[in-house]
């Protein structure tokens, strides 16, 4: 899904991007969706005249995020499925999975929230 928002409605987790469980990693994007959404529409600047506007920084951070972590989750997925039908060996299976989740264990949501955030401050829409 390339849009988690639509006017005001907005989605998160499982609504947003349901994938499958082979990163252990769908439970966390739905919270990294929360924090975000949280963080945007509880500073102190964010109200009715500029939603849309902190809505828009939602949608542009969080669709590229949960999208990378879901198409890592289906090559982990692919990965598994070789192995049990004898494709792969185990030293196959370990060297095609080296990396999968560094992106998802070490991505900083905070310092994304902040970009939002600085981004919102230069276009005005926040005030300093």
């Amino acid at each position: 899904m390339h849009s988690f928002v639509h006017n005001r409605v907005v989605l998160v987790g499982d609504a947003a991007h349901g994938m499958l469980p082979h990163l252990g990693a769908g439970a966390g994007q739905g919270i990294e969706d929360v924090f975000t959404l949280t963080q945007l529409l509880t500073h102190p600047q964010t109200n009715k005249s500029n939603i849309d506007r902190v809505l828009h920084y939602y949608n542009t951070m969080r669709p590229p995020r949960a999208n990378s972590v879901m198409e890592g989750s289906n090559r982990a997925g692919e990965i598994y499925d070789n192995y049990y039908q004898g494709k792969l060996n185990a030293s196959m299976v370990a060297e095609r999975l080296k990396g999968q989740w560094e992106t998802v264990w070490y991505y900083d949501l905070q310092e994304e929230v902040e970009s939002a955030f600085r981004s919102l401050y230069d276009e005005g829409v926040f005030k300093a």
